[in-house]
């Protein structure tokens, strides 16, 4: 059941990136840190307690 509900949001993800093309993404998880293209969109996995400095992140 778990397994299921990562797979949507992950597809939904996909689909988000596809429709409004956006240039950066940002995922938030516990304690992953890590940098992925998800659609050719640059995604930054960041631990909830780096979400205060998002701008740092988001920077070009």
């Amino acid at each position: 059941m778990a397994l299921d509900i990562l797979e949507t949001r992950a597809k939904s993800y996909r689909q988000f990136c596809r429709k409004y093309n956006i240039k950066n993404g940002f995922k938030f998880s516990l304690k992953n840190i890590a940098v992925n293209e998800c659609e050719g969109v640059r995604t930054l996995s960041l631990p909830l307690y780096l979400e205060w400095n998002m701008d740092y992140y988001n920077r070009d």
